[in-house]
């Protein structure tokens, strides 16, 4: 997935405001400078290109600017955290503790209805679901509201059914995990970004750091903990990086 400004700029704000969390409003979170969001866009983006994000941030009210002792703070609104919410769904479970249910959805659509059947498989990916066999998907998050509602808008109600499973047989849940999101090859990505953390000596090569911690979030599931390895190097990752701040 490949983020865009406005991401950077409200995953930026979000991270460093440590959104993660299940924080009620806005209003207690702490402003954080331009040159610190900045310290999130990757080169390959001019500064001319971050500065329009930023105003348009600002613009449609996603953002808002504070003047402190002359200095601008910038702070992510209600509108922006719903917008975050609406565009990275599986952020907001890392926190919460698992339910040790499995989502299962089978389907069974016809050829003629191709659109029908792509459109669905596209919202079970941006909801968290994998393949497990053909026609069948499988996520270990609680998005049940979220699929009903689409199941009903689209008009799918008994071509796709959602079923809950505490056990899927012949295979444990660590290693079913592993076989579907591959997580031991994200946290050797992480491993390897930790180490690079470690190494920088210079702005630059810290802020290439921050700008592919931000790749690695897009690619990364967000599991339930009880689901991932047992030393998962992302919250290290995100408490080296916020240090640095």
């Amino acid at each position: 997935m490949l983020l865009r400004i406005q991401d950077r700029i409200l995953l930026g704000l979000a991270f460093l405001g440590d959104l993660f969390e299940d924080v009620a409003g806005v209003g207690g979170l702490a402003g954080f400078s331009y040159k610190q969001i900045y310290g999130f866009v990757p080169r390959r983006y001019r500064k001319s290109n971050f500065q329009a994000g930023l105003y348009y941030a600002l613009r449609t009210e996603k953002i808002k600017r504070i003047i402190k002792n002359g200095e601008v703070f910038l702070r992510l609104t209600g509108k922006g955290k719903k917008k975050l919410i609406r565009d990275f769904p599986l952020i907001w479970f890392q926190k919460k503790k698992w339910d040790g249910l499995w989502r299962v959805l089978p389907y069974d659509i016809r050829e003629i209805k191709k659109r029908q059947r792509d459109r669905l498989r596209n919202k079970l990916y941006e909801l968290g679901f994998k393949q497990f066999q053909k026609s069948v998907y499988l996520s270990p998050l609680p998005i049940e509201n979220e699929m009903e509602e689409f199941l009903k808008t689209l008009k799918l109600e008994g071509k796709a059914h959602l079923l809950l499973s505490n056990k899927v047989l012949g295979i444990e849940n660590r290693e079913l995990a592993e076989k579907l999101w591959q997580v031991d090859k994200l946290n050797r990505k992480y491993k390897k970004l930790l180490s690079r953390l470690v190494k920088a000596g210079t702005e630059k090569e810290l802020k290439e750091v921050r700008s592919d911690f931000f790749e690695l979030l897009a690619e990364d599931p967000f599991l339930p903990k009880e689901l991932l390895p047992k030393e998962w190097l992302r919250e290290r990752v995100e408490r080296e990086i916020l240090n640095l701040n």
